[in-house]
């Protein structure tokens, strides 16, 4: 009963000077965001450093993966700069940045997706299926094709929506020519395998001999077969069964790591066609880079592992199962008119922007970005 006492006595004697540092708290708080990038340049600097470090080199052990996709996540969560943090997974937002020439620090004021959506129901906030891909309260949405806008203007009609196609035709090559040249005398002809994934709580089960099976189909046809590996599957250890088998695995990094999708673009650059049991973002960024794809043996919801209480409906959405029978009859490996037509509402690889159109579309999105009312609550999430 004392120690009550003496706390009230103490907040009554000095009420006048807790009520000042609890109003320049409140000040600051609004403000918070300019100290941001200050505590976060440390981080920025150990990312780039790592990213550095491994940019021109592909994976010659089983020990190299490992540490590659370990040592690239302790210091990601925060080494960004953008108001909204998923802009930055996958090197997203780095991509355009350089490309339109603005600085890394700058904090692009728009919104877009991680991924090719190809289901209705994820952008319908009623929906189960919703799983926050998207931040609405941007004014500015990049839609990556026609199917994405159309679906944005559906459900949030206060944004602004612009098609600029998949950031990944924005990105820069990681791999130099030479590298990429010693890659592919080394490799003669390749195939890239990309497994489906584990992601949202959902974890790979079987179907690797199935895909096993497909891959032992085009051993003739290939001087050198590589497995292109997802960063939590390995950390899963699920690669082992692929280098257990004697096949070289690789990968593009962690989810957060900015040179991502640089080093995805790399790897397709050395391969000469790509083969896959799940239909993703990497079909659409094989047909960008002229390479062919087929779908084998796809991926059953029986085949998956759901660490939540159900498997998310996208894995057996209309999109994607369009696309998978599209590309399943793909054994002869060909790009035809028809598949390059099935991407494009979803890849949108015909929307490429110029330099001068992208960074018009960035200064009218600060300029709306600045008349929302909204924007103090993301200036104070970052």
């Amino acid at each position: 009963m004392q120690l009550k006492e003496k706390i009230t006595k103490f907040i009554l004697k000095n009420r006048v000077a807790i009520f000042f540092v609890l109003l320049v708290i409140s000040i600051l708080s609004r403000f918070a965001w300019l100290f941001n990038p200050i505590l976060s340049l440390w981080r920025f600097r150990k990312v780039r450093r790592i990213g550095n470090q491994i940019a021109n080199w592909c994976f010659d052990s089983e020990k190299n993966i490992e540490i590659f996709t370990k040592e690239t996540i302790s210091h990601l969560d925060w080494a960004s700069f953008e108001l909204r943090h998923p802009n930055y997974v996958y090197g997203y937002s780095k991509a355009l940045k350089n490309y339109a020439g603005l600085p890394d620090i700058y904090p692009i004021k728009v919104s877009y997706s991680h991924g090719a959506i190809l289901d209705e129901s994820i952008f319908d906030t009623q929906s189960k299926s919703q799983i926050g891909l998207h931040d609405y309260k941007i004014p500015v949405f990049l839609a990556w094709g026609h199917f994405e806008r159309d679906m944005v203007k559906k459900y949030h009609t206060d944004n602004r929506v612009y098609v600029i196609g998949t950031p990944f035709l924005y990105a820069d090559n990681l791999f130099s020519d030479e590298y990429i040249n010693n890659e592919r005398n080394r490799l003669g002809k390749n195939l890239l395998v990309f497994p489906g994934h584990s992601n949202y709580g959902v974890e790979q089960n079987s179907n690797w001999d199935k895909l096993i099976a497909s891959i032992n189909k085009y051993k003739s046809d290939f001087d050198s077969i590589r497995i292109c590996m997802f960063w939590k599957d390995i950390q899963l250890g699920l690669h082992k069964f692929y280098t257990e088998k004697g096949y070289e695995c690789v990968c593009s990094g962690h989810t957060e790591d900015c040179n991502f999708v640089s080093r995805l673009k790399g790897l397709l650059s050395i391969c000469d066609a790509t083969i896959t049991n799940q239909v993703g973002t990497h079909v659409g960024y094989s047909i960008a880079m002229d390479k062919p794809v087929r779908v084998c043996s796809p991926v059953q919801i029986s085949d998956l592992i759901s660490c939540t209480s159900e498997i998310p409906s996208y894995f057996s959405c209309s999109g994607r199962l369009l696309l998978n029978e599209l590309f399943i009859e793909n054994e002869n490996l060909i790009i035809s008119n028809e598949m390059r037509d099935a991407v494009e509402p979803y890849w949108g690889l015909r929307e490429k922007k110029t330099k001068e159109e992208l960074r018009q579309i960035f200064f009218e999105a600060e300029q709306l970005f600045r008349k929302s009312p909204k924007r103090f609550t993301l200036l104070e999430y970052r």
